[in-house]
């Protein structure tokens, strides 16, 4: 699976990013990002665009 270091490739999101957009993920997590701050490092899931789908208006609000 390709491992990111605080970047990624635009095809690519992670689901924060896309509830963000107003979609949700429908495959799997097919690379992984690292994300690197001043006081921490959080591994997170990268899901391809072309694999989301719409939130539903109950789902945006959460």
């Amino acid at each position: 699976m390709p491992k990111y270091v605080g970047t990624h490739p635009a095809e690519l999101a992670t689901a924060d990013a896309l509830k963000a957009e107003g979609l949700k993920p429908t495959g799997q997590v097919v690379a992984l990002l690292t994300i690197k701050t001043a006081n921490s490092e959080r591994l997170t899931g990268l899901f391809r665009r072309s694999e989301t789908e719409l939130l539903s208006p109950s789902q945006q609000a959460l």
